[in-house]
């Protein structure tokens, strides 16, 4: 039975995001912020047990307001204050994310230091439905 990343990669390749294996929150590949799809089905093809995989925010054209808290009062403050989204996460952790369609962002880390957000324009995140050391993310 192949393992979550390349179950999923190809779902994620319909939506036009190229991915990439990760152990733990580390990328296993080199150059993963500039692969693309046909390098995407390549590490489907040579990780094939991989269970966790993630993407290149800029490359996907998606920000994450990423939320270092499970607090769903601060995921709904987030919420009305960044706006609305289809989509939103629970990490393994049990902490949130949102995204967003990439609209310049860069990657801010603690822009408000009293609360525990990031917004990842750049870099990459750890996506959905990949199971972590902590547990599995989903889609909410």
């Amino acid at each position: 039975m192949a393992g979550v990343f390349a179950s999923w990669q190809p779902e994620y390749a319909a939506a036009g995001i190229a991915t990439f294996p990760v152990n733990g929150k580390k990328p296993a590949v080199k150059h993963y912020l500039r692969a693309g799809h046909k390098a995407s089905r390549q590490f489907a093809n040579r990780f094939p047990d991989a269970d966790a995989f993630g993407f290149a925010c800029e490359g996907a054209g998606i920000a994450v307001l990423d939320i270092d808290s499970p607090s769903d009062n601060l995921l709904a403050d987030a919420i009305n204050e960044f706006g609305p989204s289809p989509i939103i996460i629970r990490s393994g952790s049990g902490n949130h994310q949102v995204w967003y369609r990439r609209t310049g962002q860069g990657r801010r880390i603690r822009q408000q230091s009293d609360r525990p957000i990031d917004i990842l324009g750049r870099g990459y995140v750890v996506a959905p439905p990949s199971v972590g050391t902590k547990g599995s993310y989903q889609f909410l």
